[in-house]
């Protein structure tokens, strides 16, 4: 069935590196610490008066509150027994990066730039472009800053609600949002504002979330990836934009916990989260082990400390339940960067250092696990265009038997 795939399986096989030593089957390796973290780091990173209600049928909310005790004397006995517990709402941020640089005058980088698009050159993904293997059909939710939807190379990348329609303050398909035509925005509750341009006029908010979705779904000028514009590893998936991050590329675990919720009723089928500082939060981490039963898969990256995560682990990267994938770094000489966290439980590593994408100015170069993660992503995208049905279980054994990832034997593991 894969005959035509075969040169795929040699050529696709530096794509991602795996973490040296042996990586279990699912579900993942117990870490060494308990993976919600110490008291005293929890409390550094939870946000004062913020709290988040657990109910016993699934259902999550953001409660304001000076206390957890203020927050039970405002339930009846018959409210209290359908929660299941109170935690602190708790934050989390952009996984860094070491290089921000950012081309303002032009779409396109200059040739004589060896750098420009090196990850993909490497990945000698052009094998499955030319076989039509682009993630069509796939949808990618990009959950972090905004995404500037304008620039050339993603306008027709993105995944557009057609039962909304755009800038009338109405919530025309009855989802609960208003304007959500692309995507939504949980860190200020509102839809696209396409009457201003936003987030062009913020270019700050939209430097992270650009880069990463052009990463993964660039429309392609060329299938040459010698080429002098940008490219998306699967330009045909579509990518979901899902806001939650500020300009500091800090959000909440509350919003993301909405994000993740819009994302799979929206259909996708991966997440990408290029964030974490998440360890101490019972509901974010069941809220992704759920997303097993829905198939999707969340990407994670690990985070650039340069720190041996089994002994002091980040999250949701290291959370140990089925559907988290966790991407590390290499550099151009496709060994692990030394910026990348690391750990028995991360899964893939990808090219993450001076990569070349999209900004609301034109192109930028940003470095980090940040920038690893999208590739794996897309990755993912190209299997699932092949085999849309391979369940979470599946992918993660088929990844954990690969040392490098080959794709050939992915989807013959499927």
């Amino acid at each position: 069935m894969f005959r035509g795939l075969k040169l795929l399986i040699l050529t696709i096989s530096v794509l991602l590196l795996a973490n040296c030593g042996a990586v279990s089957d699912s579900p993942r390796t117990t870490v060494l610490v308990n993976d919600l973290g110490t008291t005293d780091s929890c409390s550094a990173n939870s946000i004062s008066q913020h709290f988040i209600i657990q109910h016993k049928d699934g259902r999550t909310e953001k409660f304001l509150a000076a206390s957890k005790n203020n927050i039970l004397k405002q339930f009846t006995k018959k409210q209290l027994s359908n929660i299941d517990f109170i935690e602190n709402d708790f934050r989390v941020t952009a996984s860094k990066t070491n290089q921000n640089t950012i081309n303002a005058n032009n779409q396109t980088v200059s040739a004589s730039n060896s750098l420009l698009n090196w990850g993909l050159r490497a990945t000698k993904v052009e094998t499955a472009w030319r076989q039509n293997i682009t993630g069509r059909g796939v949808t990618v939710a990009v959950i972090d800053s905004a995404v500037y939807y304008k620039h050339p190379q993603l306008e027709q990348q993105m995944l557009y609600n057609n039962s909304e329609i755009p800038g009338n303050g109405l919530d025309d398909d009855g989802n609960g949002l208003t304007d959500d035509y692309l995507g939504y925005d949980f860190l200020n509750n509102k839809g696209h504002d396409f009457a201003t341009g936003e987030p062009a006029s913020s270019v700050g908010d939209s430097t992270h979330g650009t880069h990463i979705a052009g990463i993964l779904a660039a429309q392609h000028n060329s299938q040459d990836v010698s080429t002098t514009s940008i490219q998306g590893i699967a330009p045909g998936a579509k990518i979901l934009p899902i806001k939650f991050l500020d300009n500091s590329g800090s959000g909440s675990i509350s919003q993301a916990l909405n994000a993740i919720n819009y994302a799979v009723a929206r259909g996708a089928k991966i997440i990408n989260a290029s964030w974490g500082g998440s360890h101490c939060s019972k509901t974010f981490k069941q809220a992704i082990a759920n997303l097993e039963s829905r198939n999707v898969i969340f990407v994670a990256a690990t985070g650039n400390d340069g720190a041996n995560l089994d002994i002091n682990p980040k999250f949701p990267a290291y959370f140990n339940v089925n559907p988290i994938i966790s991407v590390g770094a290499v550099g151009t000489n496709l060994s692990r960067a030394s910026y990348s966290n690391f750990g028995q439980n991360v899964d893939i590593l990808a090219p993450g250092t001076s990569v070349t994408s999209a900004s609301s100015l034109g192109t930028q170069v940003l470095t980090g696990t940040s920038m690893a993660a999208p590739l794996v992503s897309g990755a993912i995208a190209l299997i699932r265009q092949i085999q849309p049905n391979a369940t979470v279980h599946e992918v993660r054994q088929a990844l954990q038997r690969t040392t490098v990832l080959d794709i050939q034997s992915l989807l013959n593991n499927l």
